[in-house]
């Protein structure tokens, strides 16, 4: 669905071609031309905005392989990140802002700040607020506190064999 959303907004509403005219997927290529913008100046340009794409060939390309005339989209990082369909919309407005003004470094800049405010509101692992250890994805929570209870039991024995001198590796689990 964000991938759709994004589409939908770059050719309705920002007046850039989709190839495919819509996407089924997770992804969908880009047509700069009417931009006066190859992929390869694109991507760079974005880059600096903190949005990755990729340059990528369109049929007919008249550019070079290594330069092309579009670029491609997709939605698994956002998605991953727990991005629903509003920020797909707004992603896709930030990287129109920027194709729009590519010279722009403040435009390009008040992107890159609206790019961290995303990032920040939706962090791309939480954080176990009692341990601070990092959980990949949230089904993995319970693995997670199996693992420091088992760390738990060895630095009980640790400070049992040890009589209180046992490695700083085993004791920052438990501050």
């Amino acid at each position: 669905a964000n991938a759709r959303v994004m589409a939908r907004v770059l050719s309705e509403e920002r007046g850039l071609r989709i190839v495919s005219g819509r996407t089924e997927s997770h992804v969908f290529l880009v047509d700069l031309r009417a931009k006066n913008l190859t992929g390869k100046e694109a991507e760079a340009v974005l880059g600096k905005a903190h949005i990755t794409v990729n340059k990528n060939t369109i049929p007919n390309d008249p550019q070079k392989p290594l330069v092309t005339s579009g670029i491609r989209l997709g939605s698994p990082a956002m998605t991953t990140r727990g991005f629903t369909e509003i920020e797909a919309e707004t992603v896709a407005h930030l990287i129109a802002d920027v194709l729009d003004h590519p010279a722009d470094e403040a435009a390009i800049a008040r992107v890159r700040g609206k790019v961290a405010e995303l990032c920040k509101k939706f962090t791309k692992h939480p954080v176990d607020s009692r341990t601070g250890i990092v959980i990949p994805k949230p089904s993995h929570a319970f693995c997670v506190r199996i693992i420091i209870a088992i760390f738990r039991v060895i630095e009980y024995q640790a400070h049992k064999l040890c009589k209180g001198n046992f490695p700083l590796s085993v004791y920052f689990l438990n501050n």
